[in-house]
């Protein structure tokens, strides 16, 4: 749902998105509102809709304005990704800056060994986001085998391809 006033006039701009049930698979969906006109704010909700009823609207964003002044393709992906600290609980991330990136996305994959050598992928998981170029996660299970990938994300809808790291806390 979409208004260009904070608290009231929210009118549906999608049908048909799907996500999952909580607890099934991925935990977000994305949504890309191309009807949007240039410098002008908008507000955006969420309501969940099924054949019975529909929910609560969410809490509206935060504005959003879109410019034609942003950049029409993605940022390089992250140059220099490295483990800067690995231990206990933790692990330390650092990265080059992405000429153009608005902010950088983490996401860790925990893998698994297939006893032949390799490993092959369990769950990626979201971590967080920072306009930094460092991340420090403090959830790693000692022991286990985590793959890293950092985006660089800007106005454009999909992120530039992703740096990897494999540490071992």
């Amino acid at each position: 749902m979409r208004s260009t006033k904070l608290d009231s006039e929210f009118a549906p701009v999608a049908s048909g998105v799907v996500a999952p049930v909580c607890g099934s698979g991925q935990s977000w969906t994305s949504f890309t509102d191309t009807t949007a006109a240039d410098d002008t704010p908008y507000f955006y909700a969420v309501q969940s809709v099924n054949a019975g009823s529909c929910g609560a609207q969410s809490t509206p964003s935060t504005s959003a304005t879109p410019t034609s002044q942003l950049s029409a393709s993605a940022p390089d992906a992250p140059a220099k990704v490295s483990v800067a600290k690995s231990g206990h609980h933790e692990v330390a991330l650092t990265w080059s800056a992405s000429p153009g990136a608005k902010f950088y996305s983490v996401w860790r994959t925990t893998l698994h060994p297939d006893n032949v050598g390799g490993t092959y992928p369990l769950r990626t998981i979201f971590m967080d986001e920072t306009t930094g170029t460092s991340f420090n996660d403090h959830s790693p299970t000692d022991g286990r085998i985590y793959s890293y990938h950092i985006t660089a994300v800007n106005a454009v809808p999909l992120p530039a391809a992703a740096c990897r790291c494999l540490p071992h806390p």
